[in-house]
């Protein structure tokens, strides 16, 4: 996981309350009930990216990375599952993969959370993760 300082973490939340898609997103991953569960990679890169560069239109998501932490069920077929209903819901691009079992895809140990899971992501820039907390408002990881 990349490491964010407060100043970082506060800018981030910001600019997630300034976006009605990712807030969207971010309202609907939660909603899903998932353990451990953040919307990373491109999600929060590309809005970093966008707001520092102040493009005048958003870089298009190319899929939505929804992880999560259950090592009670493992299964790819859980998380097509999960990546259907979320379609159905909305016509983001979703990505939903279960972090308790890409340790084997990676020849890594198992990780033991989505944060750690994190932590071995090779484009730091992208191992950065963001949720809806208690309150509704963005979290960052």
């Amino acid at each position: 996981m990349a490491d964010i300082d407060m100043n970082d973490e506060s800018q981030i939340k910001d600019w997630l309350a300034s976006d009605p898609t990712r807030m969207e997103a971010l309202v609907i991953a939660s909603e899903q009930n998932l353990p451990d569960w953040c919307i990373a990679a491109g999600f929060v890169r590309n809005l970093a990216w966008d707001n520092l560069h102040r493009l005048s239109s958003a870089t298009s998501m190319n899929d939505v990375d929804l992880i999560y932490f259950d090592p009670h069920d493992c299964s790819e077929s859980r998380d097509r599952e999960i990546e259907d209903n979320l379609k159905i819901i909305s016509g983001l691009p979703w990505s939903v993969k279960n972090q308790a079992r890409m340790h084997e895809r990676n020849s890594d140990s198992p990780y033991i959370s989505t944060e750690d899971a994190m932590s071995f992501w090779v484009e730091v820039e992208t191992a950065v993760g963001v949720r809806l907390d208690e309150r509704g408002d963005g979290s960052v990881l």
